[in-house]
């Protein structure tokens, strides 16, 4: 039998009831104002490449630090790096304060009457006049009455170059600019070179075609005296155009590794080749002026300048690059080379520089951006030369990591296909 109290405490819990009920709604709807009056912070000038692309960073937790993104995007795009003026720097297991070098070199290369010519670039060099000479002069000369010069390309459009044989002759060496500021260390962080059309439209022809190798080729300095003139270029001895020669057989290049052709009628921009440290000795810090362990080193006087010659023993990767069937005897190939150096500074030039050790995320990150090196590399850092301004090519890297999320093991086998695409 049901009394008058059990009535009440009925009624009271169902009061309750609807009390809670009616708070849930009311928070709901408090969650949903709060929600849509969110206001939109007012757009700024991105300080850092990756920001072109609204968002990218939280895309992916790890990148909590913006040098991280950057780095991966200044490997891939060091012209970028160049003319954006951005402070890339490779990861480091231990911290070393650096800082950096960054250079642009430009020339143009004229093709034989065959419309043929080869160039080969060895990015992996960086030393002061000064420093040079005291390094590579013959034992009885004073380093301060030369100067000394280096080149990090080297070109063949002798008319011997048919492309079905090999040339030793006539291979001449590209005259890098000066790196007047001294320093005491050095590695390159990032590099790549461009060589595309730049002829007239009328006389557009012919094909490029590159490839990567890891051939023993030799590292040549010039020393001329202090009061001699400066060379633009010099030309090799034929003793150290062995490895040289045997690229002057275009096959051998359109066979190579990573290799890639074009058609400069359909795409007079060329081709890109891009280093990245495929070697673990390529980052190392090694003295300026110097590589990693030279050998068979040699100089030789031809009675007005010295020229000093010797093989690093790391894998350093290099790119040969030929054009046939353009345009005879015009000058209508240029090229451009970009170079992204950290430097370790000399003690006495620390309050100018004011060195900086890299952030602790490009350390922790060490192995996973060396998964992706490896990947991309796997297949090639050779391509037809694209802008990498495009907001495209951002909106793609969103939705790459969009896919990914954690540390950089979980998203990097969605970043390699599109870093592929990219380089």
């Amino acid at each position: 039998m049901t009394t008058k109290n059990d009535l009440s405490n009925s009624k009271a819990s169902l009061s309750l009831s609807t009390q809670l009920n009616d708070l849930k709604k009311q928070l709901t709807k408090l969650r949903q104002q709060i929600a849509s009056s969110k206001t939109t912070p007012i757009p700024v000038k991105p300080g850092y490449a990756h920001e072109r692309e609204p968002g990218l960073k939280d895309k992916y937790r790890d990148y909590t630090d913006n040098l991280l993104a950057d780095y991966i995007y200044g490997l891939y795009h060091p012209d970028l790096v160049f003319s954006e003026c951005l402070d890339i720097k490779s990861p480091s297991y231990m911290p070393i304060p650096t800082t950096t070098f960054k250079f642009k070199e430009t020339f143009n290369v004229t093709p034989n009457r065959f419309g043929n010519f080869v160039l080969h670039w060895l990015p992996n060099f960086l030393g002061t006049d000064a420093e040079m000479s005291r390094i590579h002069k013959p034992e009885d000369t004073i380093a301060a009455d030369f100067t000394t010069h280096f080149s990090n390309v080297y070109v063949n459009s002798s008319d011997a170059i048919t492309g079905n044989s090999m040339v030793l002759n006539d291979w001449y060496a590209i005259c890098f600019k000066d790196v007047q500021q001294d320093f005491e260390k050095y590695r390159l962080t990032s590099a790549c070179i461009k060589v595309k059309y730049t002829g007239k439209v009328i006389d557009q022809s012919g094909m490029l075609a590159a490839c990567a190798s890891y051939s023993r080729t030799t590292r040549q300095l010039l020393s001329v005296p202090i009061n001699g003139d400066v060379p633009s270029s010099w030309y090799i001895p034929i003793t150290n155009t062995r490895n040289l020669a045997q690229y002057t057989d275009f096959d051998t290049i359109r066979q190579g590794q990573w290799t890639k052709t074009c058609n400069v009628v359909q795409d007079p921009d060329g081709l890109t080749c891009t280093y990245v440290p495929t070697d673990p000795l390529n980052q190392v810090f090694v003295n300026n002026g110097t590589t990693i362990d030279a050998v068979d080193h040699t100089i030789t006087w031809d009675g007005s300048r010295y020229l000093s010659s010797w093989y690093p023993t790391n894998a350093n990767i290099s790119y040969f690059i030929c054009g046939y069937g353009l345009p005879a005897n015009l000058t209508c190939i240029t090229v451009e080379a970009y170079y992204n150096f950290e430097i370790i500074v000399r003690q006495e030039q620390y309050p100018y520089f004011n060195p900086r050790v890299a952030h602790s995320t490009l350390s922790k990150n060490m192995d996973g951006i060396g998964k992706i090196i490896t990947d991309v590399a796997s297949s090639g850092l050779i391509s037809n030369t694209r802008t990498h301004e495009q907001p495209s090519v951002w909106t793609k890297i969103r939705a790459a990591f969009s896919k990914g999320a954690g540390v950089v093991r979980n998203v990097y086998p969605y970043l390699v296909p599109l870093i592929k695409s990219l380089v």
